[in-house]
């Protein structure tokens, strides 16, 4: 579940990181700080929001496993950028990569 998504969801008119902020420890995504007058919705209340989000978008949850690609993916994204004394070919880490 995105609990971000859910809270939009449920609260239209709120922004994250203004009026509620979403952490993710590497175990789930919690609420970190709530702004909020409305008390903090229970993770039931959250999760029948996100079905409902993603019902209403056409989307279904990715997996654990998707999620772990895409979060990987965009580390790499971060990570890698040209390898300046080698045209064509790019730096992550520690580690060129040849552009074939």
């Amino acid at each position: 579940m995105n609990e971000a998504l859910a809270i939009k969801y449920l609260y239209p008119n709120t922004e994250l990181g203004e009026d509620y902020f979403v952490r993710d420890d590497g175990k789930g995504q919690f609420i970190d700080k709530w702004a909020l007058d409305d008390p903090i919705p229970s993770d039931e209340v959250l999760e029948v929001a996100w079905n409902e989000y993603l019902a209403k978008n056409g989307e279904k949850p990715i997996s654990n496993v998707e999620r772990q690609l895409l979060l990987l993916g965009g580390q790499l994204a971060l990570a890698s950028f040209y390898c300046i004394d080698q045209p064509r070919t790019y730096h992550v880490g520690q580690i060129c990569f040849a552009d074939q």
